[in-house]
């Protein structure tokens, strides 16, 4: 990959591609995506997340090949992903151990926060119950016969949110993975 950089009035500066045009083309390019409406989360800690115009213009598989190029020519990887996530997108990991404090969404955040640390399995039956709907939409509503119950309906919620409620972003991204072996795991992770 040959880049050079133009001024506002399309003449070429004058410099030879000994990777830092390169290296600078594709740190810019990484910076770019971070805010692509696809991602979701803190900066430090983003997730894939349904996008309806950006499934119609395939932008999933474009911004998974912008970052594959990216490692490919020696570049940074877009430094924004969950490690959670990243660790769950190149396989290493078969579910996703998200904190609840990654959720964006509030409400979401405020309910599963109150399923969790409910201290009585009669209050817990009763949210399971105000939350009824949330946790139908998400196939997690179970009878509970346990306090413990609460962990299971918590971790499912969240591997629903971040990657089932999302397949076909994760799917369509998920180039990225392909040239993500373990050699790339820190480049692509920013360390």
């Amino acid at each position: 990959m040959m880049v050079e950089f133009t001024e506002d009035v399309g003449l070429t500066e004058d410099a030879v591609d000994t990777g830092g045009p390169t290296r600078e083309f594709l740190t810019l390019l990484m910076d770019s995506i971070k805010t692509r409406r696809i991602f979701d989360g803190k900066d430090n800690a983003k997730y894939l997340s349904f996008y309806s115009k950006a499934v119609e213009d395939d932008e999933y598989f474009h911004i998974g090949r912008m970052i594959a190029i990216s490692c490919v020519n020696g570049g940074p990887g877009p430094r924004c992903l969950s490690p959670n996530f990243f660790l769950y997108l190149i396989g290493k990991v078969k579910a996703i151990e998200a904190p609840i404090e990654d959720i964006p969404d509030d409400e979401v955040k405020k309910a599963l926060l109150e399923i969790k640390n409910t201290t009585s399995l009669r209050e817990l039956r009763g949210l399971k119950e105000k939350h009824s709907s949330m946790l139908q939409t998400a196939g997690c509503y179970r009878f509970m016969r346990t306090l413990e119950d609460q962990k299971k309906v918590v971790d499912d919620y969240i591997q629903w949110y971040f990657i089932y409620r999302n397949h076909h972003s994760v799917q369509r991204h998920n180039i990225f993975g392909l040239f993500c072996g373990t050699n790339s795991l820190y480049i692509v992770l920013g360390k």
